[in-house]
């Protein structure tokens, strides 16, 4: 894969996850994908969403920060905001996820807020549904 399919791959990626919840093969694709271009926004977001999966929630939280001020887009904001939610960060996962759900992140791949609604229905109902 050259670094201008990185994106691509990456689309297929959250797409997948969609419809279903990730596993660990699907964070070892994520780390491939970062593995073509490791400076690139997505490849931040890559490493981010597969430490999360991992559970490696710091770590995750830690290449997501890398990735927001590279590029303006809503991907990154929208994972950390699911980390943030994981760690139990409530106000700080809700102003990211606004800024990602603010920013456009299709309806389609919002698929994993649904996944919170399930593990932590209280900050679902209290700062997720309003964004919707």
């Amino acid at each position: 894969m050259t670094p201008g399919h990185i994106s691509h791959g990456w689309s297929v990626e959250w797409s997948a996850m969609c419809l279903a919840r990730p596993d660990i093969e699907m964070a070892r694709r994520l780390e491939t994908l970062a593995e073509v271009d490791p400076e690139d926004y997505i490849a931040y977001v890559c490493r981010g969403v597969a430490l999360w999966i991992r559970h490696d929630y710091e770590g995750a939280l830690r290449e997501l920060e890398m990735a927001l001020p590279l590029e303006l887009k809503g991907d990154a904001y929208f994972w950390k905001g699911i980390v943030c939610a994981s760690l139990g960060r409530d106000e700080e996962a809700a102003a990211a996820l606004k800024q990602a759900l603010d920013w456009g992140v299709p309806v389609l791949l919002q698929v994993p807020l649904a996944w919170i609604n399930e593990d932590r229905p209280d900050f679902y109902e209290h700062y997720v549904a309003p964004l919707l």
